[in-house]
């Protein structure tokens, strides 16, 4: 709004608080200023040019002045503003879905407004997702454009649709990828193309109820390598009565028209006597199904359809033979012969001037398990030293078979029992078959050998004397022996009747970690040391020899007292009233010096 004044003559009129108390004509300026007018004041009035001076009210002046306002208001005496009517289109505008038009004139004021349809310009909104504004911009249903509930989705060129529901009835699949969640069987309608190509290795994988392998069969001239019928089958291409079947020379299979066995309908006579030709698969006999099989029976002396003429029969991989008559043998000339699986139940010849080893496998292994036996015999000048890997021979590492000839072989028989190997050596050649040292016969045996043999190793053998023997033979206990001589068997009560000289002798040590022990007639003439870290209690039991010796150490922080009550204990004498060791470290001596009665001695307290 915009006031214009009409005159300025007022201007010059000032207020004062009453113009009786000033003369005509006098300085306004030099008037005392209010410090506000209300409506009760009078105010000072030069009028006529400033010749008559007067009294004015306030109203009197606002009348004046308002009165001078003219344009698009206007003023009242008292002060109300009327406004000049621009426009004359009043009411209430825009909506959820109009905006408001305004017409507006150079002075600034609306001279016509209107409600008008919203188009913004998409591209101007802000304060969306990335993406949204675009697709605000696109037709439903088109590429880009967004998804509305009931709308078209259109192509999208890629999604996860984890969460879709609901059927498929309209839809029209093109190239379906699966993943292994997919479960149940894949059909499509009206889509004459087809899932894909699989091979029949790829179908018989998907398959869960499936028999056999290889490749699929259909029902039109299938090739079938093998066929396993675990139930009975319908050949329908046959017809008409109970009848056999036979296959010609392409393999085709058909019917006979009659029925199975001897003159055409009789099954083969199953307990008929075996003899040398069996009559069995003659034109007239045949094997059926409702019948007994046509195996003729055999007696004592032959068995099945085979006539042995009364010979032993031998099965080996389900062979009926009968036994072998002759021995297989084989001449080995190289060096060092490993032995073979093959070579069981062969006599192998061994011939090499110089000495060898023949090896064999571990008994118990592929081709080598329980009763898999070989005859060894040793031809040549060189001797043999046979030698499995792992297991024994004999009871040895190796077996040697010495030196011979093919006029006088040395042999031995090799038998696995599973794990080692067992020999049968020939007994019947000369000692000089023999390494020196004793043979294991029996003493007190029968004939004129009278007691163990030892042999020389040049072929002279001789009865075993008791220094020749081990401690593990008997009977010579009561051996002396002379000056300077060594009697290796102290097995009995000796008796000594010079000064005997003895080397070092080493006592033996045990430890006992436990707090508490009981001293045995076995701790005589030995070292026991305690080692546990706390207080031991021992017991000296009744019963030790007399002349036991017991030597026993703290070997840790724990003393060990020698008077404990396990057992009965034995009556303890000290010359110190000592019952226990003194610190780490310490030795004290036990001696059983009569029946039952133990002396003290040493490091005690």
């Amino acid at each position: 709004m915009r006031l214009s004044w009409k005159s300025l003559a007022v201007a010059t009129a000032l207020i004062g608080l009453s113009p009786a108390a000033h003369a005509a004509n006098s300085a306004v300026p030099a008037m005392t200023a209010a410090t506000s007018v209300v409506g009760t004041d009078l105010l000072y009035c030069i009028q006529s040019s400033g010749t008559l001076d007067r009294k004015c009210t306030p109203a009197q002046m606002a009348a004046y002045i308002y009165g001078l306002t003219s344009g698009d208001a206007t003023i009242n005496g008292t002060g109300a503003v009327t406004f000049a009517t621009v426009n004359a289109n009043v009411g209430a505008f825009g909506s959820a879905t109009q905006c408001v038009a305004h017409t507006v004139n150079a002075k600034g004021l609306i001279t016509a407004t209107s409600a008008v349809t919203c188009t913004p310009a998409i591209g101007s909104l802000t304060g969306t997702g990335t993406g949204v504004i675009t697709a605000l911009g696109v037709n439903v249903g088109t590429a880009g454009s967004v998804v509305v509930n009931g709308g078209a989705l259109g192509t999208p060129s890629s999604g996860t649709a984890t969460n879709l529901t609901g059927t498929a009835a309209g839809l029209t699949a093109g190239n379906v990828t699966t993943n292994a969640n997919l479960t149940g069987a894949v059909t499509s309608s009206g889509n004459a193309t087809s899932l894909g190509s699989f091979t029949s290795a790829q179908l018989l994988a998907a398959l869960t109820t499936k028999t056999g392998s290889g490749s699929a069969v259909f029902g039109t001239a299938p090739t079938i390598d093998s066929l396993n019928a675990t139930t009975a089958m319908t050949l329908a291409w046959i017809t008409g009565s109970t009848q056999c079947l036979q296959v010609n020379t392409s393999g085709v299979v058909s019917g006979t028209g009659s029925g199975c066995g001897g003159s055409g309908s009789t099954g083969a006579n199953p307990t008929a006597t075996a003899g040398p030709t069996a009559n069995n698969g003659v034109a007239t006999t045949f094997m059926r199904s409702d019948a007994s099989p046509a195996v003729q029976q055999g007696s004592a002396s032959q068995k099945g359809i085979v006539q042995v003429d009364g010979t032993t029969l031998l099965a080996s991989s389900g062979v009926i033979s009968a036994a072998p008559t002759t021995v297989a043998t084989s001449v080995q000339t190289g060096a060092n012969y490993p032995f073979l699986t093959g070579d069981q139940a062969k006599l192998v010849y061994l011939n090499n001037a110089s000495n060898q080893v023949p090896t064999i496998p571990q008994a118990g292994t592929t081709g080598f398990a329980a009763s898999w036996f070989v005859q060894v015999c040793n031809i040549g000048a060189g001797t043999q030293t046979i030698t499995p890997t792992i297991s024994t021979i004999g009871g040895a590492a190796s077996y040697l078979l010495p030196a011979a000839s093919a006029a006088d072989p040395a042999c031995v028989a090799v038998v696995s029992d599973g794990s080692n190997y067992v020999i049968a050596p020939d007994f019947t050649k000369d000692a000089s078959r023999f390494s020196a040292g004793v043979l294991a016969a029996a003493r007190g045996g029968a004939g004129t050998i009278t007691g163990a043999l030892k042999a020389n190793g040049s072929g002279v053998v001789s009865q075993a004397a008791c220094a020749d023997l081990s401690n593990a033979q008997t009977g010579c206990s009561t051996a002396t022996g002379t000056s300077g001589g060594t009697l290796p068997l102290l097995n009995g009560a000796n008796t000594w009747s010079a000064t005997q000289t003895f080397g070092p002798v080493v006592g033996t040590v045990t430890t006992q970690s436990g707090t508490t022990y009981t001293f045995a007639s076995s701790d005589c003439g030995t070292t026991v040391r305690f080692s546990n870290a706390g207080a031991v209690t021992a017991t000296i039991p009744q019963g030790l020899p007399v002349g036991c010796n017991i030597a026993v150490m703290q070997a840790a922080a724990g003393q060990v007292s020698v008077n404990g009550s396990a057992v009965t204990p034995a009556t303890l004498q000290s010359a110190h009233s000592y019952t226990k060791t003194f610190g780490a470290g310490a030795i004290i001596g036990l001696f059983n010096d009569a029946t039952n009665h133990v002396v003290l001695t040493g490091d005690g307290a």
